[in-house]
């Protein structure tokens, strides 16, 4: 839960303990409950404080940026955020609760979408203690390697990450309407 109210804590590193505590089912039951009971409370925050108190939880230009896609793809582009790996989806828990749709859509939409990467964390926290001293070096060495590229390229993967959710927003709105 706090990983949705205080964005810095990496939410996948949560996921991964606690499937290296409680197994993969168990450690998604409860990492799901937190991440739901989190992003319950914000989106019902932001419907009972408004605009000036979404307005401080996010950066004026991220604001713009996925307020305009929110209002233009709507729940199909909030549910491609929860899915897909590194686009920010605490992110969009504050601004969903600026939209229209029901509560209840769009805590079905966070459910929803967030379960499978969650879900995959918790796996590979629940196979941690079978691995080799050079699994975890090697490990090791990916991981930095992942972090530095993407603190690197963020910027760039982010963008096109949102570019493709907007496409598939585009063409789910053309296959329904």
């Amino acid at each position: 839960m706090l990983q949705v109210v205080t964005a810095p804590i990496p939410g996948t590193l949560i996921d991964a303990a606690n499937g290296f505590l409680f197994g993969p089912y168990l450690g998604t039951l409860y990492s799901m409950i937190g991440l739901m009971l989190g992003s319950t409370l914000v989106m019902v925050a932001v419907r009972r404080f408004g605009r000036p108190f979404a307005e401080r939880l996010v950066k004026k230009e991220s604001f713009n940026q996925f307020t305009e896609k929110l209002q233009r793809y709507g729940k199909t582009f909030i549910f491609l955020v929860f899915l897909l790996p590194f686009m920010p989806d605490d992110m969009i828990c504050v601004l969903a609760g600026l939209t229209k749709i029901p509560m209840i859509e769009l805590i079905f939409l966070a459910l929803v979408g967030r379960t499978p990467g969650v879900f995959v964390a918790n796996w590979i926290g629940s196979r941690t203690n079978e691995m080799t001293i050079w699994s975890w070096i090697l490990f090791g060495i990916v991981v930095v390697i992942a972090v530095l590229l993407y603190g690197h390229f963020q910027r760039e993967i982010s963008l096109k990450m949102e570019d493709m959710a907007a496409k598939f927003s585009d063409w789910a709105k053309k296959r329904s309407g």
